[in-house]
């Protein structure tokens, strides 16, 4: 496999350390493994400035300095998929054989595909293409990163160059990610620090099935603009965020809005995440490490490529005149 045929993966898969696999050979062994897969994807070149990588770190990988290539990202990545695949089995011990062995017999048990996709709701149609009405010509950029969710270590939660690795720069997109909800997925959910309330369309509710279990109830919402939208009602929400579930209050209204569902700070809190815009993440603990939930940055671009005017702006943080 030649290193001129970069490409990109976007399917979601765990990835661990290598040293978790308990391979018999070392990095520079893998690296040379997975070079003679015909399914191996190469990574794209590194965007970062080379005079700020560490000189003295070599991945073999990247073909490059800055990390060492046992800490590369894309390299676990690489390497997730091609194991989930059944390849570089040949490099495990015996005993992590077994182990694998048992772990994909239980993830195979465990992983369901969602029922339905939520897109984005516009009027009275499930519009997977979301909104096409430009405001103003813009350029985005079709080169998508190679990133996925991924675990690391308990009691590490930092964000550094790496992360920002595949994404367009320079960019002030907001953070949007997908959800499961009693296996449907929800895309185009906005992540808002700054509102102190949970927001959904009661299209979603309807698309869900769940119009029964609405509470009826009258918020007054304001944004900063001091616009302001009466809630509709309540609901609490299983909201599966790869794997994790927790039950979350939402404050349910109509209208449309450039986003299905707004997950505010009463969720991140619960969540004890911390998101971060500039590197298009999302981590939170977990008792297996720090999940990482990587942004859907062209979803960002097109949700807030629109032109329409609506009651809440909608990169405006929204406060809740009532207790939460």
């Amino acid at each position: 496999m030649s290193k001129s045929g970069f490409d990109k993966r976007t399917d979601p898969v765990e990835t661990l350390q290598l040293s978790e696999y308990n391979f018999n050979v070392g990095a520079s062994a893998i690296v040379s493994a997975i070079g003679l897969i015909e399914d191996t994807k190469w990574p794209r070149p590194m965007q970062t400035d080379p005079a700020r990588r560490n000189s003295n770190k070599m991945c073999e990988y990247h073909g490059t300095h800055g990390h060492r290539t046992e800490d590369c990202r894309q390299l676990r990545e690489e390497v997730a998929h091609l194991f989930n695949k059944g390849h570089l089995r040949e490099f495990l011990s015996n005993k992590a054989k077994n182990h694998f062995k048992s772990k994909d017999f239980d993830k195979q048990n465990e992983l369901e595909e969602p029922q339905h996709v939520i897109h984005m709701i516009i009027g009275d149609a499930d519009t997977p293409q979301g909104p096409v009405l430009k405001r103003a010509r813009t350029s985005i950029v079709k080169k998508k990163r190679s990133r996925t969710q991924e675990y690391i270590p308990i009691g590490t939660l930092s964000f550094n160059d790496e992360d920002t690795e595949g994404i367009t720069q320079p960019h002030n997109d907001e953070l949007v990610i997908s959800v499961l909800v009693n296996k449907i997925k929800i895309k185009r959910v906005l992540i808002d620090p700054g509102s102190s309330a949970n927001i959904i369309r009661s299209r979603v509710i309807e698309q869900l099935g769940l119009q029964n279990q609405l509470i009826p109830a009258t918020l007054v919402l304001n944004g900063y603009n001091m616009a302001c939208e009466t809630t509709k009602g309540e609901i609490i929400l299983p909201i599966n965020v790869d794997g994790t579930i927790q039950e979350i209050k939402f404050h349910v209204i109509e209208g449309d809005m450039r986003y299905n569902a707004l997950f505010g700070s009463p969720w991140i809190h619960s969540m004890r995440a911390v998101p971060s815009t500039l590197h298009q993440v999302l981590k939170f603990p977990t008792s297996r490490g720090v999940k990482i939930m990587y942004g859907e940055q062209p979803a960002a671009k097109e949700m807030f490529a629109v032109e329409e005017t609506k009651s809440i702006s909608s990169s405006s943080p929204i406060k809740g005149t009532g207790s939460e």
